[in-house]
């Protein structure tokens, strides 16, 4: 990757650390921890690299244990992981 580009995660499926497929609850509540001002999902079905100009300013924070759950939900639909 060049150092002019990022990583913009976009897709259907969506995953959420807090995915609870009972409930029907698919999204990252807002929270004063991690500041999202809306719910919001990460989607892992459509990776693709943007120019860092295109990347806007912060939205939220994600613990490192939500991190890690998107991360390894990636590598497994990318099949690098099982």
């Amino acid at each position: 990757m060049q150092p002019d580009t990022g990583l913009a995660l976009y897709s259907s499926p969506r995953f959420t650390p807090s995915d609870d497929s009972a409930s029907g609850d698919r999204g990252l509540a807002p929270t004063p921890e991690n500041g999202l001002r809306v719910p919001s999902q990460a989607m892992i079905d459509h990776i693709q690299s943007v120019h860092v100009q295109r990347i806007g300013g912060v939205i939220g924070r994600l613990a490192p244990i939500d991190l890690s759950a998107i991360d390894r939900a990636v590598a497994v639909y990318l099949g690098f992981a099982d």
